[in-house]
């Protein structure tokens, strides 16, 4: 069984759901709607998803639940604002 991302655009959260159900809250700081690979075994999200803030590149793995950051904000400020899936290794 697999991991499970749920984009709440209401309330501006991302929730995991685990293999058993349960979920939890990843981040209910203004996140982007995650990006599932082509194998639908990661996905990428940018939290806070905001021009005024600055935000992180996160990817998911849908196997195990593991989440890490992938580019966080330069020593210029240089922030992601969008990633994207070119094939299931490479983001763009």
């Amino acid at each position: 069984m697999m991991y499970q991302l749920m984009y709440d655009e209401v309330n501006e959260k991302l929730i995991q759901i685990n293999p058993s159900g349960e979920s939890t809250i990843i981040t209910e700081d203004f996140p982007s709607k995650p990006e599932v690979s082509p194998d639908k075994k990661k996905a990428i999200y940018i939290s806070p998803l905001e021009w005024e803030r600055s935000g992180s590149l996160y990817m998911y793995d849908m196997e195990s639940g593991y989440i890490q950051e992938v580019i966080s904000p330069d020593k210029d400020g240089n922030i992601p604002k969008y990633a994207v899936w070119l094939n299931e290794k490479t983001i763009a």
